[in-house]
């Protein structure tokens, strides 16, 4: 199976207002107003070898376990992971073009 690729277009954000925690999911309302701009991260998911999935981010500090394309990655599997079968495990990469 070939590789799923998108285009993930960057933003700055002009104005962002933080509400409150919400008790639900310990996270916080936000109201922003956002500009595109010309940069763009490759988000591809292709088949990984047998075992765990991956994940792979080059430039990103800390674990990639705990940013937030893993936590993308972690909810689009619990969602999809029939749908992407012939995956079986995912090797996600997020490579930032400039």
């Amino acid at each position: 199976m070939t590789a799923l690729r998108a285009l993930a277009p960057a933003k700055i954000n002009l104005g962002l207002v933080v509400g409150p925690v919400r008790t639900r999911d310990r996270r916080h309302e936000i109201a922003s107003v956002m500009q595109s701009i010309s940069l763009a991260d490759e988000v591809v998911l292709e088949p990984g070898a047998a075992g765990e999935d991956e994940l792979i981010c080059p430039g990103v500090s800390g674990p990639p376990e705990d940013n937030l394309a893993a936590a993308s990655l972690r909810a689009l599997l619990v969602r999809c992971r029939e749908a992407l079968s012939d995956f079986l495990t995912v090797r996600h990469s997020l490579e930032s073009l400039y």
